[in-house]
């Protein structure tokens, strides 16, 4: 957005050099050039027909409402890039918003059963809003693991680094897929059948002789 904001000043800036160093120039001509130009205006808004009043309205409504969204864009409250420090005292102690983000993904990762994490975080000044998004592994409990996140989150923002969270830390989880050649096994495989009972031999005596 910054990029965006000087690349319009720069613009305006230089389109306000050309008009003002031309009509410094010569006003005689500049004011001829404009009351033709809005004499002009004038006549084609006369010949307008009233579906052409409508697109122009429109059109006019359009770049009103883009107009306020960007003002919109500059007013409100900034993003910081830093957060205070809790509790310092003989000095301002501030964190970059950058490495809390790697601190907070760092120890999402390192937590049994998360394969990818990724943190978001917005500071308000003295305080941030933490979200992060976990993959994990199927078949995990999933209100169980977010509590373990949460756990680490407020480990490092909290107790690791002093910072005050906004609310509650947002999580969202995606477990992740098996993979392919796993679920083929596990379909295309056959189930092992039971073995056959063992056959056991019952010893026969031999017939005992006839009293003779």
């Amino acid at each position: 957005m910054n990029v965006l904001n000087r690349l319009l000043i720069l613009l305006i800036v230089l389109a306000l050099l050309a008009v003002v160093s031309l009509a410094a120039a010569a006003p005689a001509e500049v004011l001829g050039v404009v009351g033709t130009l809005i004499a002009n205006l004038k006549s084609y808004a006369d010949r307008l027909l009233p579906a052409g009043r409508v697109v122009v309205g429109l059109a006019g409504l359009a770049i009103d409402v883009g107009l306020l969204f960007w003002l919109w864009l500059e007013i409100r409250r900034p993003s910081y890039r830093t957060v205070q420090v809790r509790k310092t005292e003989g000095a301002r102690a501030e964190v970059m918003t950058d490495t809390l983000v790697e601190r907070l993904e760092f120890a999402v990762d390192s937590l049994a059963d998360v394969e990818k994490a990724k943190a978001r975080v917005r500071s308000f000044g003295k305080n941030v809003e933490v979200n992060i998004e976990a993959e994990i592994r199927p078949g995990i409990a999933v209100a169980a693991k977010a509590e373990e996140i949460a756990a680490a989150i407020r480990e490092v923002a909290e107790t690791t680094m002093g910072l005050a969270l906004r609310g509650k830390p947002r999580i969202k989880i995606r477990a992740s897929r098996f993979a392919k050649e796993a679920f083929d096994e596990l379909v295309t495989t056959p189930p092992t059948p039971p073995a056959p009972p063992a056959e056991t031999e019952l010893a026969t005596a031999p017939p005992s002789p006839s009293p003779s």
